[in-house]
């Protein structure tokens, strides 16, 4: 019943981004929300100079 509740507010987080998504409505949608700006986070673009250093040192 609780994995059912979590499923179908997560669903409701994904769907509100398509549409007018203004904050998390709850606990369950602000732990659903910390791992995917986690990940945005991650992945966003690194500075030119970093990646040249990164490349130079067989990192990339």
């Amino acid at each position: 019943m609780f994995a059912q509740r979590v499923l179908a507010v997560t669903f409701d987080l994904g769907t509100a981004f398509a549409s007018d998504f203004d904050a998390p409505s709850c606990v369950v949608q602000e732990l659903a929300l910390k791992p995917l700006l986690d990940e945005v986070v991650r992945m966003r673009p690194m500075p030119t100079k970093r990646v040249g250093l990164a490349l130079e040192a067989g990192i990339l």
